[in-house]
């Protein structure tokens, strides 16, 4: 290295945020999970896995669900 001359390293470029998209369904007058999983394409199981639902658990009206998170 010669003298007078700093040695330039690039900072390592910023990491673009990992953006996670959530995307929800409220429930409407009639619906059920069959209905709202067939909708958004997702199984029913995977629809009460997202929303900590259990086996016998029902939904209601005006109910804000979990229908899918994207990355």
């Amino acid at each position: 290295q010669q003298p007078g001359v700093e040695s330039k390293t690039r900072p390592a470029p910023p990491k673009p945020a990992v953006t996670v998209q959530k995307k929800y369904h409220t429930v409407q007058r009639g619906e059920t999970l069959l209905k709202i999983g067939k909708k958004y394409r997702i199984a029913v199981e995977e629809l009460r896995k997202l929303n900590n639902l259990s086996k016998g658990q029902s939904i209601r009206i005006g109910q804000k669900l979990l229908v899918s998170v994207e990355r």
